[in-house]
């Protein structure tokens, strides 16, 4: 078994696996050998290219930010190479998102976690409008722009698939706070929270959706006491969608967010959303608000 691995250092090494070959004695040796030999001349393409490149560094030089360049994968509507998604989208990258404040994440307290989360904001050429920029393997398109009709959710610019088995998600750039980190909200301030949820909830109830994961860290609470929802990476049809195999059901503080019968692989139900809202959020952040 033959195989090649990128590895990049940013702030943390990430590596990605390019190819892997099976070297296994076969039918087609011949096919093998061939694909041996490109290996081998792109292998050494590279090197050349790579010992150019740091030969010519020097000293000094100001670091530029290292940021994601992603190019979307082809529909039938358009020819076999396009331009890469922000050059096609009018976007400048402006830097790291920081999740609990929603504003330009501090460097120096970034941890491998909040890289991973590929949270980025970015803004159109040419105008002012700021915006979010996710990375994911997965995401509802239809669940979220049902709920940016109701103003419950940030708006939503666009959700394209990349190269890479991968989504892009721009969305509005909201600024506000997490519920969680909420911290004395009055009476009318929770009254405003929960109307909103209770909005969204019965909206994705009516479109036959289920959120999965409404939990207050998915909730921002923007100006006027106004909440809106994120997060659609697990959304999908009542019934029809399944819990990822990796869901966090070892974390009782985790746990104990959820229905009881969210778990790795089991079907997502309208009640488990609604769980969410009237067993957890609202008692923990929003008590003395009327249901």
């Amino acid at each position: 078994m033959l195989e090649i691995c990128i590895a990049v250092c940013i702030e943390m090494v990430v590596v990605n696996k390019i190819l892997v070959l099976d070297l296994a004695d076969n039918f087609y040796r011949d096919v093998l050998i061939r694909k041996l030999a490109r290996v081998a001349e792109a292998l050494h393409d590279c090197s050349m290219d790579l010992h150019k490149y740091y030969s010519n560094l020097t000293a000094g030089e100001e670091r530029k930010p290292c940021f994601p360049c992603p190019t979307l994968v082809p529909s039938k509507s358009t020819a076999s190479l396009i331009r890469p998604a922000f050059e096609t989208f009018n976007l400048k990258l402006d830097g790291y998102m920081d999740r609990d404040t929603t504003e330009p994440c501090n460097k120096s307290n970034r941890t491998p976690g909040d890289i991973r989360r590929n949270l980025l904001l970015a803004t159109y050429h040419g105008s002012r409008t700021q915006v979010v920029v996710k990375f994911t393997r997965s995401y509802n398109k239809e669940a979220h722009e049902r709920l940016a009709k109701q103003a419950v959710a940030p708006k939503l610019y666009h959700c394209e698939r990349v190269i890479g088995d991968m989504f892009v998600v721009v969305m509005a750039h909201v600024r506000g706070v997490p519920l969680d980190l909420c911290e004395s909200l009055k009476v009318d301030a929770k009254k405003s929270v929960f109307e909103c949820l209770k909005r969204a909830v019965e909206e994705l109830k009516a479109g036959g959706f289920v959120h999965g994961d409404l939990r207050a860290p998915n909730v921002l609470v923007a100006s006027g006491w106004k909440a809106k929802i994120v997060d659609f990476d697990w959304a999908a049809k009542d019934g029809v969608g399944l819990y990822p195999l990796t869901i966090n059901i070892d974390d009782e503080r985790i746990r104990c967010q959820w229905h009881g019968d969210v778990g790795p692989d089991k079907k997502m139900k309208f009640e488990h959303d609604h769980f969410g809202l009237y067993n957890v959020i609202v008692p923990r952040h929003l008590s003395g608000v009327s249901t």
